[in-house]
């Protein structure tokens, strides 16, 4: 009997997991078996550890987890690991283990192995470079037919002392064509305490919670120096150009996912430049969202202020819209255009602080990024971030953003002959929600408690701060309790408008609950998903078409309390 068993094995500290899951539907569309493997997915205290540590976990397994794992991909005719730069070091050791006892072949995907190709074919016998929707799915056919799989384009192998360089794959133009994100969460294995368990619905309230992630379109306009798209971009000109699916797609999906976990009350739309999106678009969006989803809220995470405009705002709160996230990074124009390379427009992010201050009553905070401890910043030039965030309009919150020099990126080989970093260096980086609390970056943290006071804010931009901010004194202690008293405050703020984005899991499941108080969709059957997109679903739902039905109901009804359990 042809074998046709996958395993998907996901690093990451949470179960979102986009990609994964997507490339899980696609093979199973195809008629593979396919296991999703979530290997380091943090529980409530674990989330907790994290948000507060310096530093990403890189402790090994255990030896009886090891043996677990090697029993669940026995059998397998490819094992794919998605790696990220911050758990490369982990992904390298597992590998090695699983080459000891398995017989097929162990892939890297991800944005580590595309940023990295040759470091990771040191450990990989192959990489996929880029996205892997459509290549991961020839090389398991070209597996399973016996056929030489070192062909399949899309990826790079170790031969030898040599690497074979196939050419890349094309990328998909039309998003419509790949599958919904898998949901079968039957087949799915969480490592709970070292022990696999089998995903069901009381693990699925626990480790994915009550916030789901969508994304409508890919691309983004800019290539930054600091960010991995500059990476994809450089791999092929394709990533910088808006691919994007129907809103009938996106609907569609969203209909599956909810008819196989309606545990969701909030969304969060995922994409890099959201707003940039046409206006005709969002609008067709906006007004099927409000008609058949009017009781789930959701969050536009990823808006660049040059898109910015009153009409998509007004038409997207009217849709559901409780929050946005907009990028500023630095207030000052030299680190803008000659260190990150992007544009910097200060009227448009006032502009939108007045809409969001106009509607203060029906959005949550809008959420500012701003990257601080800047090795190439003055101090002179970080108050000039910090007169850009006086002049903005309550409320909102800021995320200041440690600069880490990853590896890989435009900005780690700027720094490399700036002196700030080295080839050889450690590609583990710190936590970059942990910034330094120097007195200017406890300035721009504070404003998440109240507005800083004028007299402050005349005092810090008249002081000389010497020449560097990385360089500043530095002041632990304030800088914990400025921090965490922001906060609790941001996080219980952001609650009262029906935003759960802030709280972990599964403590997201009450909250959401309390303040959102939407039920199971009531449209989560078979026709809401439209025959036009059956072929979208995984494999198990084109034989068994397996929704919500009254029994499934009852079970979600029966483990809702027990679910709970931290």
């Amino acid at each position: 009997m042809m074998c046709t068993k996958v395993t998907l094995i996901c690093l990451t500290d949470e179960v979102y997991s986009i990609g994964p899951r997507r490339i899980s539907s696609q093979l199973k569309r195809n008629a593979f078996e396919v296991q999703l493997i979530f290997l380091q997915a943090k529980s409530f205290w674990g989330q907790i550890k994290e948000r507060f540590s310096s530093h990403y976990d890189e402790s090994d397994l255990s030896e009886s987890t090891y043996r677990e794992l090697m029993s669940l991909c026995a059998d397998s005719i490819v094992v794919g690991l998605s790696v990220w730069t911050h758990n490369a070091d982990r992904a390298a050791l597992i590998t090695r283990r699983l080459q000891q006892s398995l017989h097929c072949p162990i892939i890297w995907g991800g944005i580590h192995p595309t940023c990295f190709p040759l470091q990771s074919l040191e450990t990989a016998e192959g990489i996929c470079l880029g996205e892997g929707d459509i290549s991961f799915l020839r090389l398991a056919e070209a597996l399973r037919d016996g056929r030489d799989y070192r062909t399949t384009p899309g990826f790079w192998f170790r031969d030898g002392i040599g690497i074979i360089k196939n050419p890349a794959q094309p990328l998909v133009q039309d998003l419509d064509e790949l599958p919904f994100m898998d949901f079968e969460y039957e087949d799915h294995f969480v490592n709970e305490g070292g022990t696999f368990r089998q995903m069901n619905l009381r693990l699925m309230k626990k480790y994915y919670g009550a916030k789901l992630e969508m994304m409508l379109s890919h691309g983004c306009p800019y290539k930054c120096t600091f960010c991995s798209n500059d990476q994809l971009i450089e791999l092929d000109q394709g990533y910088r150009k808006f691919r994007k699916h129907s809103v009938d797609f996106f609907l569609a999906e969203l209909h599956y996912i909810l008819a196989r976990y309606p545990h969701i009350y909030n969304l969060i739309i995922d994409d890099d430049a959201f707003m940039f999106l046409p206006l005709k678009l969002i609008q067709e969006f906006a007004a099927r969202y409000k008609k058949e989803f009017p009781n789930l809220p959701f969050f536009v995470s990823g808006i660049i202020p040059a898109s910015i405009t009153r009409e998509k705002f007004r038409v997207l709160m009217d849709a559901g819209m409780i929050k946005t996230r907009v990028g500023i990074q630095s207030g000052n124009r030299r680190i803008m255009r000659e260190v990150f390379v992007r544009p910097l427009h200060e009227e448009k992010l006032v502009e939108g602080s007045e809409i969001a201050h106009e509607n203060r009553k029906r959005l949550a905070p809008i959420q500012y990024d701003l990257i601080v401890d800047n090795p190439w910043e003055h101090p002179d030039e970080l108050k000039d971030t910090v007169r850009l965030v006086h002049r903005l309009r309550r409320p909102y919150t800021f995320a200041l953003n440690s600069l880490r020099l990853l590896p890989g990126t435009t900005i780690f080989h700027m720094g490399e002959q700036a002196g700030f970093t080295r080839p050889d260096q450690n590609i583990m980086p710190a936590s970059y929600e942990q910034f330094i609390p120097n007195m200017l970056n406890l300035t721009l943290a504070f404003y998440n408690i109240t507005r800083a006071p004028e007299f402050w804010i005349r005092y810090i931009l008249k002081r000389d701060f010497g020449q560097r901010t990385v360089t500043m004194k530095r002041f632990p202690r304030i800088g914990f309790l400025i921090s965490f008293a922001g906060m609790l405050k941001k996080s219980c703020h952001n609650l009262i408008r029906g935003d759960i984005s802030l709280w972990p899991r599964p403590l997201d499941q009450w909250c959401g609950r309390l303040f959102v108080g939407r039920t199971a969709s009531p449209c989560s059957s078979p026709t809401s998903i439209g025959s036009a997109y059956k072929h979208a679903l995984p494999r198990r739902n084109q034989e068994n078409a397996r929704v919500v039905t009254p029994d499934i109901a009852q079970e979600h009804a029966a483990v809702g309390g027990s679910a709970l359990q931290v």
